[in-house]
């Protein structure tokens, strides 16, 4: 997450590799107006980290209350959403 708070704009490629997804599809996503980019002259598309963060999915429940020194008890491990 620290690499998404440093910079505010992203290639492709790079979203692509965040979102899980191809370059192909970002670039299709961009083509259809899905994903809202910016392009400065004739370089290659942006695409702003707001916009970024709206994509990915919400985080799910409290992981840091699992730790490597306390494992959870009993003799199966189960997880318990907030």
């Amino acid at each position: 997450m620290e690499f998404l708070m440093k910079k505010n704009l992203f290639r492709p490629d790079e979203v692509a590799q965040i979102l899980c997804l191809s370059r192909r599809s970002i670039y299709r996503m961009i083509r259809d107006g899905r994903l809202p980019a910016v392009r400065f002259g004739s370089g290659p598309w942006r695409i702003s980290r707001d916009t970024l963060l709206a994509l990915l999915p919400p985080p799910q429940g409290d992981l840091r209350r699992f730790s490597r020194k306390d494992p959870p008890r009993g003799k199966h491990l189960e997880w318990q959403t907030a």
